[in-house]
């Protein structure tokens, strides 16, 4: 909480400077609009500070390396340590709803590319997945006259999996393979 007050302040203090400023800008239109845009400029990045120390845009160090806002950044509300878990924290739940979608589209287009195999009457299929990458498929197939290996193959090759990590359950009086 002391780093969001921090933070705050320093925003604040940051609004009444550029407020104060801009009061003692000349009337010139051209001067006082270029001003307004670099003031602007400034102020958002001010304010978006926090969330690109999250995604790892250290800007403001490296701009800055060895002056004063180094020992500022290094001991206030953008510590960069703490930040580092923080961020992947933030990006692992993120994805995690993003990865789910994925891999239920996945596995719906892989029911309707077995589907076209000749005697598969229904298919399910139950993705294994670890942060995104498919690491092993299950798939149970009902119908006659099925070849459990062709699927396994069609599988396999369809996600770049070797074959060993393709699972095909046959149910209903299909034969094994």
């Amino acid at each position: 909480m002391e780093q969001l007050w921090a933070w705050l302040k320093a925003i604040t203090a940051l609004v009444i400077i550029l407020g104060f400023l801009e009061t003692i800008l000349p009337e010139s239109a051209g001067l006082r609009g270029t001003a307004k845009l670099v003031f602007g400029i400034v102020l958002m990045a001010a304010v978006l500070q926090p969330v690109l120390e999250l995604v790892h845009l250290d800007w403001a160090r490296s701009l800055s390396s060895g002056s004063a806002l180094e020992s500022v950044y290094s001991t206030s509300f953008y510590a960069y340590d703490d930040w580092e878990s923080t961020a992947a924290r933030l990006q692992a739940k993120g994805a995690a709803p993003v990865l789910r979608a994925v891999d239920d589209s996945a596995g719906r287009q892989l029911e309707a590319l077995i589907m076209t195999v000749q005697g598969v009457e229904q298919a399910r299929v139950k993705l294994v997945s670890e942060q995104g990458v498919i690491e092993a498929v299950d798939v149970t197939v009902t119908g006659d006259g099925i070849t459990g290996h062709k699927i396994q193959r069609i599988i396999a090759q369809y996600l770049d999996l070797p074959e060993e990590r393709v699972a095909v359950n046959i149910e209903a009086g299909g034969a094994e393979p």
